[in-house]
């Protein structure tokens, strides 16, 4: 999924590029350019992801160790906004490109929040109200 939202994003990076020389000069054309490419690659990364393990204690006692993780894609718009999955197939890069859509939908919507998303490595249909 990261790969396809790379791709559009490579994609419409030129696009926005020819657009903002139209609208924006900082000295020489070159410099402009510089800038505005500079801009769009920081917006490209997630600025931070948090990756948490905690124990939960099973009904039949035994512990097991939970994965979580939180991503904050871009913070040009703050606060950030975001949900939380919880699934056991979930991983880093699947948040961190969850939190890039967010971000992405936030700025086309003009909602003024940045993107997020959060995740726990658990199925939450095996897991007991007692255990959560």
């Amino acid at each position: 999924m990261k790969s396809i939202v790379n791709y559009y994003f490579n994609k419409a990076a030129p696009l926005t590029e020819e657009e903002c020389l139209k609208k924006i000069r900082l000295g020489t054309y070159d410099r402009t350019l510089q800038m505005i490419r500079g801009t769009l690659g920081v917006l490209k990364p997630c600025n931070n992801v948090v990756t948490i393990s905690f124990p939960i204690r099973r009904e039949n006692g035994h512990i097991e160790t939970i994965t979580g993780f939180r991503s904050q894609h871009s913070h040009h718009r703050t606060p950030t906004k975001g949900g939380l999955r919880f699934s056991p197939d979930i991983d880093v890069e699947l948040i961190d490109t969850l939190a890039q859509i967010n971000s992405f939908t936030s700025s086309l919507i003009d909602v003024p929040f940045g993107g997020a998303k959060g995740g726990i490595k658990i199925k939450p249909k095996t897991t007991t109200l007692n255990e959560n």
